[in-house]
């Protein structure tokens, strides 16, 4: 396994947060992460619609693994 992938894998998608929703990491490529958000009752708002803040965790989560998926990234990197 790559240096970013474990990274992406297990510092990202292995937050307590992600945890918390189920954000499944799927894939790791250079500049590239595939996430999944299961759907929940409890990621739910009115009716059986996502919560927004449910998407916009989802999408913080795999806009910052995809920023890591970089393989010259130093750990550290800001």
């Amino acid at each position: 396994m790559e240096a970013y992938e474990k990274i992406v894998r297990d510092a990202i998608a292995d937050a307590p947060l992600a945890r918390k929703l189920g954000i499944a990491c799927e894939e790791v490529a250079v500049d590239r992460v595939v996430m999944r958000l299961p759907w929940t009752p409890e990621h739910t708002t009115v009716g059986d619609l996502v919560h927004g803040g449910a998407i916009a965790a989802l999408v913080d989560v795999t806009a910052t693994g995809a920023c890591w998926a970089t393989p010259g990234l130093e750990p550290g990197a800001r």
